[in-house]
């Protein structure tokens, strides 16, 4: 059971350190597409990076959630 649990502590740390590292990149991405001239271009990145930045919450969301709903086992392993 431990190498299960600890897979699991791993996937979650690995998805919560990739969505955190991906946030500041999307945020310089979106901030000089909103900055840049209006045009379809600018646009198109706009609504890419929104999309990304939703599936990186969602990604985090996912992440604490699965820290919260997963119980800690009592039992120590010999």
């Amino acid at each position: 059971v431990r190498p299960v649990e600890r897979a699991w502590d791993e996937q979650r740390e690995f998805v919560a350190a990739a969505s955190h590292e991906l946030k500041t990149p999307l945020t310089v991405i979106m901030t000089n597409a909103e900055l840049s001239q209006p045009c379809r271009q600018s646009e198109s990145i706009l609504t890419a990076s929104r999309r990304m930045k939703a599936l990186i919450e969602q990604l985090l969301t996912l992440a604490r959630r699965k820290t919260r709903a997963r119980p800690r086992s009592r039992t120590r392993s010999i």
